[in-house]
């Protein structure tokens, strides 16, 4: 299926320009308060995994681009699931939203779920093109090297089906943690 051109209410400024030019597989940034870092995130999540969504890829792949939006908690998802909403519904590329299970299937066949990082044994199993991290410093440090990372290592995942998916993670600094390091 062909995408239409979308236009999202969303003028990055020059920090969030200078990040979005980046080439890195994996994008961390670390920014205060009203920085923007979520729409930042969710603005380039949805760019890279729309991007993956134009590419050939087999139909045993299922989903065919999958994103998964993670939090250290359900409450701290609330705000995400918000903006993927009033980003997305008036699109009309929606084909199913489930609010109970909080995921959205776009009908280019991304298909992008939001998880809580409280229980880090619940984060496997699946393999992801992109990964979008918010409030990161707050998750718990084996949610990235024991659970997340690993799924980023699926055969057929991430661009041109490389077997390397993205990741965006942000967060407002907190001390010198596992974010800083």
């Amino acid at each position: 299926m062909t995408m239409v051109n979308v236009r999202i209410p969303y003028t990055p400024h020059a920090g969030q320009k200078e990040v979005h030019a980046s080439k890195a597989r994996i994008k961390i940034v670390a920014a205060g308060r009203r920085w923007g870092k979520d729409r930042f995130s969710l603005q380039e999540t949805a760019k890279r995994a729309f991007a993956m969504a134009q590419e050939p890829r087999p139909r045993s792949l299922i989903p065919k681009v999958h994103v998964w939006s993670v939090a250290p908690s359900f409450p701290m998802l609330r705000q995400t699931w918000n903006e993927l909403k009033s980003f997305w519904e008036p699109t009309g590329l929606i084909e199913k939203k489930d609010e109970a299970e909080l995921t959205i299937l776009f009908k280019n066949g991304v298909y992008w779920e939001l998880k809580s990082g409280d229980k880090p044994e619940s984060l496997v199993g699946v393999g992801l093109d992109v990964l979008h991290g918010t409030e990161w410093a707050r998750t718990k440090p084996e949610v990235w090297a024991e659970n997340l990372r690993p799924t980023l290592s699926s055969p057929l995942r991430g661009p041109r089906m490389a077997g390397k998916g993205l990741a965006i993670l942000n967060s407002s600094p907190r001390g010198r943690n596992h974010f800083h390091k």
